[in-house]
């Protein structure tokens, strides 16, 4: 967890631009091959990352940390559509206490 997604050569974060053309880039060449394919931004990696760590168990706290959120709230309103997909498992778990 101590390296960025995108970097270059020596391990330095790419600019927000650089990514943002060479995603489009990409886009481009699937569509040009014919394929449907939606517009998408760099900052779509952030949230499939927040969204698939959320799906995976990761504690709402440490979430915001990473992603320097200021409170767990500002977290909590952008990724708590992912909970209501867990929320049997969850109710299971505290019926196996009574």
């Amino acid at each position: 967890m101590d390296r960025y997604l995108f970097c270059n050569e020596l391990g330095e974060p790419l600019s927000r631009a650089r990514v943002k053309n060479e995603t489009n880039r990409i886009v481009k060449r699937i569509r040009d091959e014919g394929h449907d394919f939606p517009h998408i931004t760099p900052h779509i990696f952030r949230h499939t990352f927040a969204t698939r760590a959320i799906e995976a168990g990761m504690q709402p706290q440490v979430l915001k940390t990473i992603l320097g959120h200021s409170s767990l709230a500002m977290t909590m309103d952008l990724y708590s559509h992912v909970l209501p997909e867990n929320r049997a498992e969850q109710m299971e778990k505290i019926a196996n206490v009574f």
